[in-house]
């Protein structure tokens, strides 16, 4: 880098060719990345210095461009066909294209690198203000090999007329420092806000949605001495899809999303992705259809199916990334229905090359969208976000055989105690192609997850809650052989319900959830979960569950609202599923944002919503399935800016041991149901910065009940 700056530092000025030989011919050679801003840009750059730009792309050179809206008619056609119609050049040579007439090389260059991402351009459009007035301003930044960079401003917009004929002027100085305050540090930041549309005054779009929003003006190729205001040609811009699929600038996957992806494709498009929460299993689900796409092309039709509706607006949010506009299939069917049969029919009929859907299990199961699937005539991609959930049995029989790729995403695909459901995943999605545990998440570089310290919390049952766990343990001896047993009566299935909510609602668990979380009451972005008793225990008949009061966990829900908003203070939301959508939103909002607290939730934030800001999780009951409390970890180990750990109280009841005789059937029932509950106690303990500590205080209960095995 050093010399380059030396040969090329200091002030360009003048015509005759002078910036293009002297600047531009000088660095190109050395880069490997060109962000450049200017209020024009013509690909007849890249005829001029046509050698040096092949060179360029030819090593896997990226460039970044920023410009007004006016651009010639021949590039508007350029990019727009490199952008929709990729796969007419992914099989053209950079030879080829060197040996294209003149006026055509600079054109076809651009159509290329357009198609193969190594030129991605986006439009700055001047808020409010003169109407005429454009984007005008001129800097840019030469990224090297060896890290540096190359910075320049001056009065040459990216044009052979600039370089080669204008008499411009170009200053080039140091290179840009990380945290530097230097000139050419403002120009590195000023690019950066730019890109990011976070510069004060100008919105900046993607290409896409340029053409989408029309406001592209196109014109005739400039003369040699180009002005601010340049005159229409009259013929209208390109028009744009509504939805294209490529991915993000600046977008790389990871070497695991890559093999995931290589994986699916090696089963002919069919398998589950078992990935950890927080390891990217969207953009990785969104990066294998834009594989799909790449590879085969127009028409395409690409279905996600999630279990809840902040899900669905977590889906469109990404997908939006990747050039999507996905149709909402979430609401009342007459919200959605009219604009997906004129999408259906665009798309069938070749006028439409690709459609996105997102949508609930439950609307994906309604006869409306059923229907949809129904009218299938193109090549097809279904997501499965959570694929567990599609195992229930109402929903095996709506699973799609007409649709060929199948892609299915959890970081728990088993469905607990229900072999039947995850048969019926596995032969429709097909078995597990990828799989990425939490340990190994854990030991990623760089890191995707968040360290965390685990603090088990005994807590001791009281007088009649001892009672009233003895009484139901004795029963339990008596109906049960082993709690694993797949044909448990429904009596047995119903104590051990009660059993679950005695547990889950034990009266000690709120002083010991104020000792522990008193020290952070000023503190913000604390989950806490309550226990949820309609689905502590899964597999519950109807009949089974009836007369099974569930007081106490409303009880327990308001209780906890109590305790930390009024007797500490907190400022605190209450989230669960009787919570209206409306108002969860803005919870959360308010959550992500730092105004509260704290947030109150049962079950409905364990899957798949995205909170990386909660630093610590007070769990104050979860049941013995392990999806769950995989869930509920992977909520707090998500990556935020600023945060550095997180922590994790779990609040356990310990057994009353001293009540029971070894080598009793109660002894036998306890120890078993004690059993299950340890393994996800000893299992946050082991992936814990403080492991050794946190299974210290389990070993009382362990030794006692001969679990040291665990």
């Amino acid at each position: 880098m050093a010399s380059l700056l030396e040969a090329i530092g200091g002030v360009h000025r003048g015509t005759g060719g002078r910036l293009l030989e002297g600047f531009l011919k000088r660095c190109l050679p050395e880069a490997v990345s060109y962000r450049r801003a200017a209020g024009f840009f013509s690909s007849s750059a890249f005829t001029a210095a046509s050698v040096e730009f092949a060179d360029f792309f030819g090593r896997g050179g990226r460039m970044e461009l920023v410009c007004s809206p006016v651009v010639s008619g021949p590039d508007l056609r350029a990019i727009h066909d490199g952008l929709y119609h990729p796969r007419r050049w992914l099989g053209r040579s950079l030879h080829d294209i060197a040996r294209s007439s003149g006026g055509r090389r600079g054109a076809e260059l651009l159509s290329w690198a357009v198609a193969r991402r190594q030129v991605e351009v986006r439009i700055a459009l001047i808020v409010g203000g003169n109407p005429r007035a454009i984007y005008h301003e001129k800097i840019g930044l030469f990224g090297l090999d060896d890290g540096g960079a190359v910075a320049f401003e001056g009065s040459a917009n990216e044009s052979a007329s600039a370089y080669a004929d204008n008499f411009e002027r170009v200053l080039v100085h140091e290179s840009p420092r990380p945290g530097g305050t230097g000139w050419a540090d403002g120009v590195a930041r000023s690019f950066e806000r730019l890109w990011a549309n976070e510069t004060p005054g100008l919105t900046v779009l993607t290409f896409h949605e340029a053409l989408r929003r029309r406001v592209l003006r196109p014109r005739g190729e400039p003369m040699s001495g180009e002005s601010e205001e340049f005159t229409p040609d009259g013929e209208p811009a390109p028009e744009a899809p509504p939805e294209t699929l490529r991915l993000p600038a600046r977008f790389g996957l990871r070497d695991y999303q890559e093999q995931a992806i290589a994986r699916w494709f090696e089963n002919k498009g069919r398998g589950v992705l078992a990935m950890a929460t927080g390891t990217g299993k969207t953009v990785t689900a969104l990066a294998a259809a834009e594989a799909v796409f790449s590879r085969a092309g127009a028409p395409l039709v690409v279905i996600v199916v999630a279990p809840y509706l902040h899900l669905v607006r977590q889906w469109v949010g990404v997908a939006k990334g990747f050039g999507l506009d996905p149709l909402n299939c979430s609401g009342p069917r007459a919200s959605w229905t009219g604009a997906v049969d004129a999408a259906l029919y665009l798309v069938s009929a070749g006028k439409r090359p690709i459609l996105s859907l997102v949508t609930t299990n439950a609307t994906f199961a309604d006869a409306a969208f059923q229907s949809v699937l129904a009218r299938l005539t193109v090549r097809t991609l279904l997501i499965a976000d959570e694929v567990h959930n599609l195992g229930a049995r109402a929903l095996q029989a709506k699973l799609p055989d007409r649709v060929a790729l199948r892609l299915g995403l959890s970081a728990t695909p088993e469905r607990h105690r229900d072999e039947d459901g995850s048969r019926a995943i596995r032969d429709y999605f097909g078995e597990v192609v990828f799989e990425l545990d939490l340990a190994q998440a854990m030991q990623l570089k760089p890191p995707v997850l968040t360290p965390y310290t685990y603090h088990p919390v005994l807590v001791a049952l009281d007088a009649d809650e001892r009672e009233e766990y003895l009484r139901i343990t004795k029963q339990l001896a008596k109906s049960m052989f082993a709690p694993k047993a797949e044909d448990l009566s429904d009596a047995t299935m119903a104590l051990l319900l009660k059993r679950s909510r005695l547990v889950a609602c034990a009266r000690n668990k709120l002083p010991a959830l104020a000792a522990a979380i008193a020290p952070f009451r000023a503190t913000r972005f604390n989950l806490v979960y309550c226990g949820d008793g309609r689905s502590e225990l899964e597999g519950v008949a109807d009949a089974a569950s009836g007369g099974v009061p569930e007081s106490n966990v409303v009880r327990q829900v308001e209780a906890v609202a109590s305790l930390l908003g009024s007797r500490l203070g907190m400022n605190v939301g209450v989230y669960t599923a009787e919570t209206p959508d409306a108002d969860r939103q803005v919870l959360l909002r308010d959550f992500e944002a730092g105004n509260k607290n704290a947030l109150i939730a049962i079950r409905c934030l364990d899957e798949g919503i995205d909170i990386p800001q909660v630093r610590r999780a007070f769990i104050l009951a979860s049941s013995t399935n392990p999806r769950q409390f995989v869930q509920r970890r992977g909520r707090v180990l998500r990556r935020a800016e600023g945060k550095e750990s997180a922590e994790i109280y779990d609040f356990l009841v310990a057994p009353p041991l001293d009540s029971v005789t070894e080598g009793t059937a109660e002894y036998r029932v306890l120890r078993n149901l004690v059993s299950r509950e340890m393994e996800r106690v000893v299992e946050f303990a082991r992936l814990a910065e403080n492991g050794p500590q946190a299974h210290a205080r389990l070993l009382p209960i362990l030794s006692a009940l001969k679990l040291m095995h665990l």
